[in-house]
């Protein structure tokens, strides 16, 4: 008896289990959303602009009969409310109506994923839908390169930051800023009009480790961001302060660099080091650049020097800057080295510019002068042959008249 009574339970347990489930079942479904009338799914990324609108269309169904139903979006992840929310309405079985609802995107949105969320809901129940949303048409920060991660405290840091645009026309400006927050160091530069219309930007920025720094990891920071103050995008990397690399020699040996200041795409810029040696004995050097793979490439002639005392040496490092090295200012670090010990580093900035049409057009200009004034010469010729003829066709017809002796 109590076997079939267990039997029975377990029947009415799941008798109650199923209707449960069935009358948990959403009495409506979102069917179908649109923005700015292009459907998105699940997966995808809703782009926006700032200081505009986006036009939401929802489409629901119902799969029960109810009432006094609404719908809602917003955004999550922006400090403000930004939502709207529909009239009521009611929906019966099978039935499918559509509300459209019109967000309003503030101006100062950061450069960072947000959420959209779609809410159909009544007092009972409700269903929703997440879209990934970020800004559309603004620069960011594609990708960072340091000149080494591996730094000693003296020593300079050049970060090579390459920045993505997409015709970003909502600032008049923009900055870009490297600092270690720690030891209080930044470095800015800033990007006009021009370049944030541009496809690529690279900007180089220099951080100057200072003497007292201990050996340690350090957090440095690449920051993007518009004319007011907005961060458009960020990254961070890690590098690390090692005091067992030394200078050696200060004192003993002078450095200069001969900087021609400006580089142009596709030309060979030409940086003269000129190494005087002041000890009392003869020392061989070495010199080595970093941070100007980005933007060129290199060759250094002699790679090593030997100078005796009192002596100057130079060394030429030949840059033949790249089709595709960007516009703008340009850093590296050259050291030189003896007995494998850094006895001096620079920081070596170049403004790489386009070859100007009146460069380009130079030969062009001469060459089209030239034959300007080859057809004047020949112009010139040919009218005075033109008058000599005529001066003996004259002549001639004078020599036909009677003659007199």
């Amino acid at each position: 008896m109590k076997k079939y009574l267990k039997k029975a339970l377990l029947l009415l347990l799941a008798l109650v289990i199923s209707m449960a489930l069935v009358n948990a079942e959403d009495p409506f479904k979102i069917k179908k959303v649109t923005i700015d009338d292009d459907t998105v799914t699940d997966n995808s990324i809703v782009s926006v602009e700032r200081e505009n609108s986006i036009k939401i269309k929802v489409s629901v169904e119902g799969i029960a009969n109810t009432t006094d139903n609404r719908i809602k979006a917003w955004i999550t992840g922006y400090r403000d409310k930004i939502e709207e929310v529909s009239r009521k309405f009611d929906l019966e079985s099978g039935d499918t109506v559509s509300k459209t609802l019109d967000l309003e995107i503030p101006n100062d949105l950061e450069a960072k994923d947000y959420m959209l969320r779609i809410r159909l809901y009544n007092d009972d129940n409700y269903v929703e839908k997440s879209y990934k949303l970020r800004l559309k048409n603004f620069i960011s920060i594609k990708d960072v390169s340091l000149s080494s991660s591996v730094v000693s405290a003296g020593t300079s840091i050049i970060a090579s930051v390459d920045l993505g645009s997409s015709n970003y026309e909502k600032t008049q400006y923009a900055t870009l800023q490297a600092s270690i927050p720690t030891l209080r160091l930044n470095a800015i530069t800033y990007l006009n009009d021009y370049e944030l219309n541009d496809k690529t930007v690279s900007r180089d920025l220099v951080l100057k480790i200072p003497k007292t720094t201990s050996s340690g990891y350090y957090d440095l920071k690449i920051t993007l961001k518009d004319s007011d103050g907005n961060e458009l995008s960020e990254k961070e990397i890690v590098i690390k302060v090692d005091n067992a690399i030394k200078f050696d020699g200060e004192g003993k040996t002078l450095v200069s660099i001969a900087n021609p200041g400006k580089a142009l795409i596709g030309k060979e810029a030409n940086i003269k080091v000129l190494i005087t040696n002041l000890q009392e004995s003869a020392e061989t050097y070495s010199i080595e650049i970093d941070g100007e793979k980005g933007f060129a490439e290199s060759k250094i002639e002699p790679q090593f020097i030997t100078i005796n005392p009192d002596k100057a040496g130079q060394v030429n490092i030949r840059l033949n800057i790249k089709e595709n090295a960007g516009l703008g200012k340009k850093s590296f670090v050259v050291r030189v080295k003896a007995k494998e010990k850094i006895i001096e580093e620079l920081t070596v900035s170049l403004d790489v510019n386009e070859v100007s049409e009146s460069l380009n057009g130079k030969k062009n200009t001469i060459i089209i002068g030239s034959l300007i004034i080859i057809a004047i010469i020949i112009f010139f010729i040919i009218r005075t042959i033109n008058n000599i003829r005529k001066e003996d066709e004259r002549s001639l017809e004078g020599s036909k008249g009677p003659r007199y002796f």
